[in-house]
């Protein structure tokens, strides 16, 4: 993202970013843990040894002794969560550090958020 919008971050910058680039990143992955776990499922149903599926889905399962759909709902409320977080975040960042050009790759973020949900649900790699 960085390149492509011209942002250069110093190591500071960097390092004043990392709680939201991590916040973010638990997000993305999560997402794509939803939309993808039918998939991955009929794959290794089908008889792929590829090993066991690596997914929030069946440890969420596991953990709170629910279904599949209830463990995704689970996880959609923690996307929501981390969303409700990343806000918090980025206001916190930049009130202690304002900045023009850590507001534009937070922006840059928030955009990322709603393309990678839109992305997952839309993307025939996870029907």
């Amino acid at each position: 993202m960085t390149f492509g919008m011209g942002i250069i971050l110093t190591e500071e910058e960097k390092e004043l970013v990392r709680p939201v680039v991590s916040n973010f990143a638990k997000n993305l992955l999560c997402f794509n843990d939803i939309y993808s776990y039918e998939k991955e499922l009929r794959v290794q149903e089908g008889g792929h040894t590829g090993g066991q599926i690596l997914s929030a889905v069946p440890i969420v399962e596991a953990l709170a002794n629910v279904g599949p759909e209830s463990a995704k709902r689970i996880l959609w409320t923690m996307c929501r969560e981390w969303e409700v977080n990343h806000h918090r975040l980025v206001a916190e960042t930049l009130r202690k550090y304002p900045s023009s050009k850590l507001e534009a790759f937070f922006k840059g973020l928030e955009y990322q958020y709603t393309g990678n949900e839109l992305w997952s649900h839309e993307t025939g790699r996870y029907k």
